[in-house]
């Protein structure tokens, strides 16, 4: 609820697994509805999937990953055969853009 230049947004506990928490951050900023706080534990993999439209960012807060990545083409099928692997620590940030398929391994 804006007010005086002050938002207070409520965060969203809306999902749990023994891979990750997720929280959902609900607003209407410009053209940002809708934003994603993940806690993602360790010795998981999650992803494995692309985005057509969406651009996704992650801010490593702690920890270290591996991100693994594929460049897919407008038909949905792989452009390049071999995977490009990134390491990273925190604290990073990561910017994946539309058709790059992504997984990260913690």
């Amino acid at each position: 609820m804006p007010s005086y230049g002050i938002t207070i947004v409520p965060v969203i506990k809306t999902h749990e697994d023994e891979r990750r928490v997720i929280f959902e951050i609900e607003n209407h900023f410009g053209n940002i509805v809708r934003k994603t706080l993940l806690f993602i534990k360790r010795g998981s993999v999650l992803g494995n999937h692309y985005h057509r439209e969406c651009t996704e960012t992650f801010l490593l807060l702690s920890g270290k990953v591996k991100l693994v990545t594929r460049e897919i083409g407008q038909s949905g099928l792989a452009i390049s055969e071999e995977n490009k692997i990134y390491e990273a620590e925190a604290p990073t940030l990561i910017t994946i853009n539309p058709f790059v398929a992504h997984r990260f391994v913690c």
